[in-house]
Order: C-alpha cells, then sequence, then structure tokens
C-alpha cells in the first residue's frame, strides 16, 4: 500500500495533476488517518479492545498544512519525520499511549521516494515538463491543501500613504467579503425563475449538474443540454456535481467523477469545468480546483478549505448576532466572521424558499459595495492565487509604477486578475495600466486625501506597468 502505482493514495509527484509533495495524505499500512477522516475513524478505533495504529508521523501534518504551503518546506518535513513510526494501543477497556523507542523505525525516505517517482513516471502519471521553476519552488499546484494556520493575515481594508506601497487585496476590488450562489440537482422547473432573479439584481450563479440524467425531453426534470446552454449564455457557470449523484453501482467512482468534465464542455462550448460539488475524495483533490460540500458555516478566508469548501443550504442568518453563520458580522472587525466568504447551495424551490432568497438577495444588493458576488469557480481561483502570491515592486517614479505579481498555482488552470492596490502621487488624475504589453483594466480611487490605483493583473503573466494620466 505504501509503494506501488496503485498504492499511492494521494502521493502529491503522482496524486495531483499540478504535483506538489505537500499533497502527501500519510498513506500508512493499515490505516490512514488525514483531514477530516481522522476524528472519526479515530473514534471508531478506540471502542475496540484492543487495536494497533500504524501511521506516519508528520505526513498528516503536511496535508493538514501545519507547515504552510511551501513544497520546500514538505519536502523537509517528510525527510526529517515521515519515517518514524508510532505504535497505539488501547487494552482492557482502557487507553493508553506507548511509543516504543526501541521499535521506533526510520525509513530510508529518499529510496521510498525515488521509488514512487520512477513508478508514477513510467505510468505515465508525471510529466518531466512539470519540474520546478528555476529558483526551485514549485509554481505549477492544482489545488491547496488544508491549512490549520492562516495563509494571509486578515484585517480592515489597508490605506497606506506612501506612493508605490501595493497590496493583494483580500477580495476582487478590495471587498470586504464575498458570496457565492450555487445550485444542485439541475432542477430544470426553476431555471427561468433563477435567470429573471439573476437578471434582476445583476448576479452570477453557478450549477452544480449531474450530467448523466439530462435527455432531450425539455419537460424532465433534470433537463436538457438547451437549458444549461442558456444559462451559460447569460453569464453564469456550469459545473460537476457527478455524473449519476454516485446513485449507480454498474459504473466505476472514475466514470461518475470525472466523465462529467468532457460531456460539460463538448455540450456547452466555452464552459471550462475546474470545480465539483461532492464529497471529498481522490478525485476532487486530484483533478479539480477546488471541491463544494455543504458544511454549513461561512468560510474563514484565512483558512479556506479548497478540497472540501462550506456552504449553506439555501439560508442566510440575518436576524441573530450570536448564530454561527450570522451574515452581517462579516462587516465586523469584532465577528469570527469578519471578510468570509458566504457560499449558499439550493436545490429545488418552493414559494417560501424563493420569498427566502429574495429576502437574502435584496441584502446582498443594499451592501453590494462592500460584496463581492460571483460564480464559485471565479471565486476559488482568485483565492489560491491569492493566497500563495508574491508581490514585487519593481520600479517607483512620480509617473510610473512597475511590479510583477507571481502566484505558486498552475497557470493553465489559474488565470484569473487578482486586484491590486498601489497608492500613487496625490498628482495623478488618472491612471492606465499595461500587463506584458497589454492594456488591463485599471481605476483611479480617492481616500482620506490619497490616491490608489486599483489594477486587475494575473499572477506570471509579466511585468506590469502602471502610468499617470495628469
Amino acid at each position: 500500500r505504501v509503494c506501488g502505482i496503485g498504492g499511492v493514495r494521494d502521493c502529491g509527484v503522482a496524486g495531483l495533476r499540478g504535483g506538489g509533495v505537500a499533497g502527501l495524505r500519510g498513506c500508512g499500512w493499515r490505516n490512514e488517518f488525514s483531514g477530516a477522516d481522522k476524528s472519526r475513524r479515530y473514534r471508531a478505533q478506540i471502542r475496540k479492545k484492543t487495536y494497533i495504529q500504524h501511521r506516519i508521523i508528520g505526513a498528516d501534518s503536511v496535508y493538514s498544512g501545519k507547515i504552510g504551503f511551501s513544497p520546500e518546506a514538505g519536502e523537509k518535513k517528510i525527510a526529517k519525520t515521515a519515517g518514524d513510526i508510532i505504535f497505539r494501543y488501547e487494552k482492557n477497556s482502557r487507553f493508553q499511549e506507548y511509543v516504543n523507542k526501541t521499535e521506533r523505525r526510520r525509513f530510508d525516505m529518499k529510496n521510498y521516494l525515488s521509488k514512487v517517482f520512477l513508478s508514477c513516471l513510467a505510468a505515465g502519471f508525471l510529466s518531466l515538463n512539470t519540474a520546478a521553476a528555476p529558483d526551485g519552488k514549485n509554481r505549477t499546484l492544482l489545488n491547496l491543501p488544508p491549512s490549520g494556520t492562516p495563509r494571509v493575515k486578515v484585517t480592515d481594508r489597508v490605506w497606506s500613504a506612501t506612493p508605490g506601497d501595493a497590496q493583494v487585496c483580500l477580495w476582487k476590488d478590495d471587498k470586504l467579503g464575498a458570496v457565492t450562489v450555487t445550485i444542485d440537482d439541475n432542477c430544470a422547473p426553476d431555471h427561468e425563475w433563477w435567470l429573471e432573479t439573476g437578471k434582476k439584481y445583476n448576479f452570477k450563479f453557478t450549477w452544480f449538474i449531474n450530467t448523466g440524467f439530462i435527455s432531450g425531453d425539455p419537460r424532465r426534470y433534470q433537463g436538457t443540454w438547451d437549458h444549461f446552454r442558456k444559462l451559460f449564455a447569460a453569464g453564469h457557470d456550469v459545473q460537476s456535481h457527478t455524473a449519476y449523484h454516485l446513485g449507480r453501482k454498474d459504473i466505476t467512482p472514475e466514470e461518475d467523477y470525472l466523465s462529467p468534465i468532457a460531456a460539460i464542455e463538448k455540450n456547452i462550448p466555452g464552459c471550462r469545468v475546474l470545480t465539483m460539488a461532492s464529497r471529498e475524495n481522490e478525485y476532487s483533490r486530484n483533478h479539480f480546483i477546488a471541491n463544494r460540500e455543504t458544511y454549513g458555516t461561512l468560510n474563514d478566508p484565512a483558512k479556506i478549505n479548497y478540497r472540501a469548501t462550506c456552504s449553506l443550504s439555501g439560508y442566510v442568518e440575518l436576524d441573530k448576532p450570536r448564530h454561527w453563520a450570522y451574515f452581517p458580522g462579516i462587516f465586523d472587525p469584532s465577528s469570527r466572521n469578519f471578510r468570509a466568504w458566504c457560499c449558499i447551495h439550493y436545490h429545488g424551490l418552493n414559494p417560501q424558499k424563493k420569498a427566502d432568497t429574495i429576502r437574502y438577495f435584496d441584502y446582498f444588493k443594499e451592501h453590494e459595495a462592500d460584496l463581492w458576488i460571483t460564480t464559485f469557480r471565479e471565486l476559488v481561483t482568485y483565492a489560491q492565487e491569492r493566497d500563495t502570491a508574491e508581490l514585487k515592486i519593481t520600479a517607483n517614479t512620480p509617473d510610473e509604477i512597475k511590479f510583477i505579481l507571481t502566484d505558486y498555482m498552475d497557470d493553465r488552470y489559474f488565470a484569473c486578475p487578482l486586484t491590486i492596490k498601489i497608492c500613487v502621487p496625490s498628482s495623478w488624475k488618472g491612471v492606465a495600466a499595461k500587463q506584458n504589453g497589454k492594456a488591463v483594466e485599471a481605476r483611479l480611487v480617492e481616500h482620506n486625501n490619497h490616491k490608489y490605483a486599483f489594477v486587475q493583473a494575473v499572477p506570471d503573466a509579466g511585468e506590469t506597468v502602471v502610468t499617470a494620466e495628469k
């Protein structure tokens, strides 16, 4: 289970489409304890009279993000501690933990990883074209593993008074919070209502659809491809909710999870399937940039679990300040939900659900100046680029400011502009920007007698030049 092509569950070298050792999921001999499975399986094992648990120390620490997203840090952690094995046991109905130093062994991780690498290369899972960048860092990550520590510092809006100071905004256009609205299970009878509502509020939604249920009969609940092409043409997004909702026993899990990618992209020209809504597993981790689950709370912007993002089921709490999902807390610096991301998922609608949704949307519209309301795919793309972004000012003169923006994400799937806020001289009357010689969106904003350029720049797309219009 530890070695071999079939046994490598999530090794990072073979498991992630973009590579990276930080994807290692704690492959043990008998029990795999990592992520959300850890506490559930632990409780199940502790009830037994006697058991022996084998796990690799450090592997789940890498997976949980305790050492951050840094691939090279992950390699050091694995090389140092991943070979240690602890034997734990329970005897006579009383749990004890015992570390037998004489039984502690250390694997030769260098040889182990070499075997995995060669096996994966031989199987075609690994391409030599995905080697590290010249700086030695892996910049082709497909998604970020869960993190127990903040990836970014969450503060109120920052307004530097020094010309040339720049920062990557937490959310697009420096909004305080973010909202995504998603719809599961096709729900064709509700399409027209969603289209009309989206047009009324100028909101864009995401449909997570089951492709295996779609037919040519427009009267069916699951809808037709024409229905979803219409939604996409209106600016909404269509992503995967598996083919058959995991309800078919005559197909492989791989087909259920992965066949919707080709089906959607073939039947909806221009639509790119990069996200999924289902349970977290090896398919969601290795083939999608993010996966939406249904744990009902707001997402902490500093510690988003992109492999299992949280989502509220058709409900937003607007009235109870002490409620754990209190939405107005997004605007309150003292709230646990300050600057959070609220994802909502819907299924079929009834009259009461529609009335509740209109109430929520009225509130969102009222606070639109502080909320970024967008599609699920765009948000998780922006957020992962932001979490790994590096910003460097290369020139700062009275008439021109230049910067280079990079990140650690795979550029084949991540090309979302990040909002860069730069304090500029007060003499600037306007602003223009070009990235790698091509014009990009830029605007001038005044705040407390200072001026700021808001520039939309894509990581790894070349140097950006911001110039004054006097």
